[in-house]
């Protein structure tokens, strides 16, 4: 690479970089760290502070450092140096895991579980949300005075936390009643609470605790449950506008709003025709990275969110969020247009950002070759001396054939694994020389 080119790409690694001028225009050697089988590893020279088995899915909130290995997952005490146990898993433990932050808790999980865990309270993390209720048992009985009117009932329970907030809600039963009967309930806890339509009806109402119904609801408050239940298994998850959005397959669910311990599958989801690999959040919306195309949901609820194709396949595992940064479209910086949160990842077309009302503005277009061969990635955003780079660390397909290709202007910089002579690739790009470059 000449040092007269106008776009500047440098590589670092575990490196610190040289000076910009020189580094952001010239590769430079990752040092410290060897590639093997497409996988950076350290040199000698690292002290281990803590044996963690199999670490993988690290989570670095505001408020506690969780990892997952392969016997459970932990969190990390950096002070003391110490991993304590939070949470067993109950099958492969090798799955990643994803993270979540809110509120009080961090919610985590894979899909085979969803855990939250409290860093004030410390302890243990805890399943999330009530369990639903099995059916009820009914049986119709001999009324003593008070009787119901003659038809069919529907009657179904919903458990009440500690917190007093309703869970999903059981099946409903249905049972029909002569003139001078009522209901008799067999097996309800002492948390369930009945809810109960009108003859003939198909909308519950709130009836409250007790085993004998000898009359209509004695509220108009409808089960706001219905259908519900707790979480279930996520590939990954995403806390965005108020709800948890989680990835199973091909299909985007959400959580009620505000209750991220409520999830009705069976209807709230949104399809997609390939698996997809990534959620990233923007200001006013979602993208939905799949595997081949990568759409947008523009809208804070699901309601008006509409899906719409907007790019290329994403890179799994290469979002990271931007800040501080001036809108790489505008052709004026000024204060105003300063972001932050700004989503930013791996396409088969380049590296991108999530620009407001679901636009993809490419970072790399054109004076970046990433290849076409990317599988899984992994990215940070840093400053240095004042300039916003994104390092990017990706895995090639088997059958990347990019090996002694001699490093061309704008190309970053690649060396082959030892074992495998798979490529392997290491680098950043300075996102403001980039964009300056476009205007």
């Amino acid at each position: 690479m000449s040092r007269d080119d106008s776009v500047r790409v440098g590589v670092a690694g575990m490196s610190n970089l040289r000076g910009l001028d020189e580094a952001m225009k010239t590769p430079v050697t990752v040092l410290n760290a060897d590639v093997i089988g497409g996988v950076a590893h350290r040199r000698d020279g690292f002290t281990r502070h803590l044996a963690l088995p199999g670490p993988h899915s690290m989570f670095g909130g505001t408020s506690a450092l969780l990892c997952a290995s392969s016997i459970h997952c932990a969190v990390i005490d950096i002070t003391s140096r110490a991993a304590r146990e939070i949470h067993v898993y109950a099958g492969n433990p090798e799955i990643p895991v994803s993270y979540a932050e809110i509120g009080q808790f961090i919610y985590f999980g894979n899909r085979q579980f969803t855990a939250r865990y409290a860093p004030a309270a410390g302890g243990s993390a805890e399943v999330v949300g009530l369990a639903v209720p099995t059916a009820p048992v009914l049986i119709p009985v001999s009324a003593q005075g008070a009787a119901l009117s003659p038809g069919t009932y529907l009657i179904a329970l919903a458990k009440v936390g500690t917190d007093g907030r309703l869970g999903g809600a059981s099946e409903p039963q249905e049972i029909s009643i002569q003139t001078g009967e009522s209901i008799r309930i067999i097996g309800r806890k002492s948390d369930e609470i009945v809810w109960m339509s009108e003859a003939n009806g198909d909308v519950l109402f709130r009836v409250g605790a007790g085993d004998t119904i000898t009359a209509p609801p004695p509220t108009s408050e409808p089960l706001p449950t219905r259908f519900c239940h707790p979480p279930a298994g996520y590939d990954f998850i995403l806390y965005a506008f108020g709800r948890v959005w989680g990835v199973q397959g091909s299909r985007l669910f959400y959580s009620e709003s505000f209750r991220p311990d409520l999830w009705r599958d069976s209807l709230n989801f949104f399809e997609f025709d390939q698996p997809i690999v990534l959620l990233a959040l923007a200001g006013d919306g979602l993208f939905v990275g799949c595997e081949h195309e990568t759409y947008s949901l523009v809208g804070t609820s699901p309601a008006e969110m509409r899906q719409v194709k907007c790019g290329p396949g994403s890179v799994s595992g290469s979002l990271c969020y931007l800040d501080t940064m001036s809108d790489l479209s505008s052709t004026i910086m000024t204060a105003e247009n300063v972001q932050n949160s700004v989503p930013c990842w791996l396409t088969a077309d380049g590296l991108v950002t999530g620009r407001p009302g679901g636009q993809l503005f490419n970072l790399t277009a054109g004076k970046v070759d990433l290849g076409q061969d990317m599988k899984r990635a992994a990215s940070l955003f840093r400053r240095v001396q004042g300039v916003a780079q994104v390092l990017v660390s990706y895995q090639s397909l088997p059958n990347a054939s990019r090996e002694g290709q001699a490093v061309k202007a704008g190309e970053l910089f690649r060396r082959p694994s030892p074992d495998s002579g798979q490529p392997s690739v290491i680098g950043s790009v300075s996102v403001e020389a980039i964009a300056t470059f476009n205007q």
